[in-house]
């Protein structure tokens, strides 16, 4: 499952940061920490690689807490992958 999640991860994340949208989508996901955001992430391509692959390192850490905890529920609407996002944000 973790190399599922990983790889949709790497794909979702990395078409974000080519288009420039990551920012606006963690604003508007964690909006209270909007203030330490940038407007944009400009990054050579090695760069945005290195922190796509820390953001997934770090939100499958996390998201198999939140998994342990019980906090995501499959008839509340959201697939595993979105949920997985989520944490990625």
């Amino acid at each position: 499952m973790s190399k599922d999640l990983f790889g949709y991860g790497l794909g979702v994340l990395s078409g974000w940061i080519r288009d420039h949208s990551l920012v606006a989508r963690c604003r508007r996901d964690r909006g209270r920490r909007s203030t330490q955001l940038p407007r944009e992430i400009t990054l050579a391509h090695q760069d945005a690689d290195d922190l796509v692959v820390s953001i997934l390192f770090r939100a499958l850490a996390a998201f198999q807490r939140v998994l342990r905890q019980g906090k995501w529920d499959p008839d509340r609407g959201r697939s595993l992958r979105s949920f997985f996002i989520t944490q990625c944000l």
